[in-house]
């Protein structure tokens, strides 16, 4: 009988041990972050990914985040062959606004859309940001960091020919300037004639959707064709565009916020070097000074196994104060989302750049400026149009001849 209740005894606090380990073990692993996450992202937004990955993974040991480097021309070849044969290789992809909204048109079951996760968020991104991610009622993607369209000069070179930033506010200004100095004018960092067009049209405000813009979109034009006429501007990769304009070659480059951080890494230490940054020219005096180019996004793709620690990793990139301090100081990336942003990060000064404050030239026209939304008709025929603008800029025609027969071809 003893031996009977010794065993039920046994037993029952057999019972009692597993429940209270298994209770222990629940319990210890609630709220801790587990699992592994892909993302995939290009240049400079892979540097800085790698780095916050770090950060990120000290604070969750569980977590395994890879980072994998896009190819070159990404978005043009390899991306969509992903996309028409899911294979689970990424769970965040960093992406241009534009590539957002052309591949969410052509496949939206391929992203997760974020309209309740950015709920939290969307008071502190402008509406026009979620905006160039949105397509219907879907956002297809959380706003990463934006990308302000800057003009960045050679203050000696401005000195030696009795000119002044502020005589620069126009661009008939610059255009002015073929006739006064032997120098090419201005380089261009952008990918092509395309996108420096887009530029301008978005600087106009022109909506593509409606019919009644042509006006803008030929004086657009006619500023595109003035400028780069008779091989006085250049379309420039940033290495070589930023080692121009050191050297004072040239006396503008249109650039955005990474230009600056090229700038840096090539200004050299034995050498007096007089540089500045302002808002790109208007069309008009008084006109709009303020433009955002694509700016990039944490796209969520449909195949992802860990949703939830995508967000949660997002969401540190977004108030981790230090993180923050990093994006804008070591990177130049103006966050999308900037409620928790100190603003003691823009006072930040160069020994070559004449403004005292740059940083805080580049916030001011990320909070101000236009943002650009590419025709997804455009976009699909992109090179072609490319192509077209070529010929306009060396045509004998008038523009509004070329524009004509330009947009009879794509505007549809």
């Amino acid at each position: 009988m003893k031996k009977k209740i010794f065993m039920f005894i046994c037993i029952i606090l057999s019972i009692i041990f597993i429940v209270f380990y298994k209770t222990s073990k629940r319990n210890s692993d609630t709220g801790v972050l587990k699992g592994n996450l892909t993302i995939i992202a290009e240049g400079e937004n892979y540097n800085y990914l790698l780095n916050l990955c770090e950060k990120f993974k000290k604070n969750n040991p569980k977590v395994n985040i890879t980072i994998k480097e896009m190819e070159e021309d990404y978005f043009k070849k390899g991306f969509e062959d992903s996309l028409k044969k899911p294979n689970n290789n990424a769970d965040i992809v960093i992406m241009p606004s534009r590539y957002v909204n052309y591949f969410g048109s052509k496949y939206p079951l391929s992203f997760s859309e974020v309209n309740e996760f950015i709920s939290s968020y969307r008071d502190s991104i402008r509406k026009e940001r979620i905006d160039q991610v949105t397509i219907g009622d879907k956002i297809m993607a959380f706003p990463f960091y934006d990308e302000p369209v800057v003009l960045y000069y050679n203050k000696l070179l401005l000195d030696s020919n009795n000119l002044k930033i502020e005589d620069i506010s126009t661009w008939n200004h610059i255009l002015s300037l073929k006739n006064s100095m032997n120098n090419n004018i201005l380089a261009y960092t952008g990918e092509d004639y395309f996108e420096f067009y887009n530029i301008l049209i978005n600087q106009l405000k022109v909506d593509k959707s409606k019919k009644d813009n042509h006006v803008n979109e030929i004086k657009a034009m006619e500023v595109l064709k003035e400028i780069f006429k008779d091989n006085r501007a250049s379309i420039l990769n940033e290495d070589e565009a930023t080692k121009l304009l050191i050297n004072g070659d040239i006396p503008f480059i249109i650039g955005n916020n990474k230009t600056l951080n090229e700038i840096y890494i090539n200004v050299p230490s034995n050498k007096k070097v007089e540089l500045g940054v302002s808002k790109i020219p208007s069309f008009e005096p008084g006109g709009n000074r303020d433009v955002l180019s694509s700016g990039y996004n944490f796209a969520i793709m449909k195949e992802s196994k860990n949703k939830k620690l995508a967000e949660t990793f997002i969401e540190f990139t977004l108030l981790e104060k230090y993180s923050i301090l990093e994006a804008t100081n070591s990177y130049n990336i103006f966050l999308s989302y900037n409620k928790y942003q100190d603003e003691s990060i823009y006072n930040t000064s160069y020994s070559f750049i004449n403004e005292r404050k740059p940083l805080r030239i580049l916030d001011n026209i990320n909070r101000n400026g236009t943002y650009l939304k590419i025709n997804i008709n455009d976009l699909e025929n992109k090179d072609k149009i490319n192509e077209d603008i070529t010929k306009i800029i060396n045509s004998e025609n008038s523009v509004e001849k070329d524009m004509e027969d330009l947009m009879g071809k794509y505007n549809k």
